[in-house]
Formats: C-alpha cells, sequence, structure tokens
C-alpha cells in the first residue's frame, strides 16, 4: 500500500492499526488529512453494521476510501459520504485484480479504453443487483 501511495504521489502517509480483531484504532486527537483509506475486513458483509473509524475522525479528511466492496457502501462510507467526503469503494479494484490476473495467465495486455469499459459494466450491473436486491 506504501509503494502504491507513493508511486501516485503522496509525500504524508501515516498508518494506523488495530492490536489485534477485537480492539479499536486509536487515532490522535489532533488527526487530519486528504485521504483516509480502511484496508480492514470491519463492515463487510455479513457484518455491514460494524464501522471502525468514529464519525468525527472522518470529519477530518476529504475523501474515504474503503477497500470493501460487500457492501458497495459500507458504515464508514455511508458516515464519510454524510459528512460531505468523496466516498470510493473497493470494487473496482476489485475487478482491476482480476483483469490483471487475466492478464498475466494468458499473456495479454488489456488497453486502458477497454479495461475501463470492462469496469464500468461490470460496476453497473453490480449496482443494478443490488438495486433489485434491496441491499
Amino acid at each position: 500500500m506504501y509503494k502504491v501511495l507513493k508511486d501516485m504521489g503522496a509525500e504524508d502517509i501515516t498508518f494506523y492499526f488495530r492490536k489485534d480483531k477485537l480492539s479499536e484504532i486509536e487515532f490522535p486527537e489532533n488527526i487530519e488529512g486528504d485521504i483516509i483509506i480502511n484496508t480492514t475486513p470491519v463492515g463487510m458483509y455479513p457484518n455491514i453494521e460494524d464501522n471502525i473509524v468514529d464519525e468525527q475522525i472522518l470529519k477530518k479528511f476529504k475523501i474515504a476510501i474503503d477497500l470493501i466492496y460487500n457492501p458497495l457502501e459500507t458504515k464508514f462510507l455511508k458516515i464519510a459520504r454524510e459528512n460531505g467526503l468523496k466516498t470510493v469503494n473497493g470494487m473496482e479494484m476489485l475487478i482491476g485484480q482480476a483483469l490483471k490476473t487475466d492478464e498475466i495467465l494468458y499473456d495479454i495486455v488489456l488497453s486502458n479504453q477497454l479495461r475501463e469499459k470492462i469496469i464500468k459494466k461490470i460496476v453497473k450491473r453490480v449496482k443494478e443487483f443490488y438495486e433489485d436486491h434491496d441491499n
């Protein structure tokens, strides 16, 4: 994660971890930043009411990213969205990983245009599925 963020131009990166699966993350009171990313499974189906970051912490950021893709909007992302943050879930990353796997397995290279078309189509179908099933 660190290398990817650095490669994308991030200058100041801070990681906070849980001590174990049952513990809370201890954030400093003066925490703030541009982007906050949840890389834990907290909030993933079937535990969709779980959340790892308090609303007061989320308010101190501009963008919230949750690498979870089921549900499409976790409680973490819902609270962030309700507080005016731009939100991003893990669906496109999941699809991107699958496409990269296919490139490696079949020794092919997908164009960026085709990659984007595939991602948009899958995301659209997944959203339609959730809408049809009231999730």
